[in-house]
C-alpha cells in the first residue's frame, strides 16, 4: 500500500463508522499497516470508548452521517475531552461535512490506499 514503514510504538486510530463493511475494510488497512485500531459504531460508543481508554488515541475516522450524532457534533464533543486528536471525516455529502480546522475530509467512494495516504499525512503533520 504506502511506502511508510510501520511505526514502533503503533498509533492508535479510532473507526467510527455505523457500515460494518466500510468499518471492516478501513479496519484491515489500518492494521495491515501497523496501526492499532478500535472499532465504534457511533458516536454514544465513542464517547463511552473515549472514557475508559486512558492512553492516547492519536488519530479518529468519522463519518458524517450517523445515527444519533453527526460526525461534526461528535468531532466538536471529542476535542474537548481529547485534545491534540487529529479527525479525518469521510463522507458520500462533503459539502455537507464538518468545517473546522483541525478535520480533513474524505469523499466517499475512495481507494483504500487514499485513506492510507490521508493517515500517513495527519499522523506526520
Amino acid at each position: 500500500m504506502s511506502s511508510r514503514e510501520p511505526p514502533r510504538v503503533p498509533d492508535t486510530i479510532m473507526v467510527v463508522e455505523d457500515e460494518g463493511k466500510v468499518r471492516s475494510l478501513i479496519m484491515g488497512v489500518l492494521q495491515g499497516a501497523g496501526f492499532a485500531v478500535i472499532a465504534a459504531l457511533d458516536g454514544r460508543d465513542v464517547l463511552d470508548l473515549c472514557a475508559v481508554h486512558r492512553s492516547p488515541i492519536h488519530l479518529m475516522i468519522t463519518d458524517f452521517k450517523m445515527p444519533g450524532m453527526t460526525g461534526g457534533e461528535l468531532i466538536r464533543r471529542v476535542s474537548k475531552i481529547r485534545p491534540g486528536m487529529k479527525f479525518l471525516c469521510i463522507s458520500g455529502h462533503p459539502s455537507e461535512a464538518v468545517v473546522m480546522p483541525q478535520v480533513t475530509v474524505l469523499e466517499k467512494p475512495f481507494p483504500l490506499k487514499t485513506i492510507l495516504d490521508k493517515v500517513y499525512e495527519l499522523l506526520d503533520s
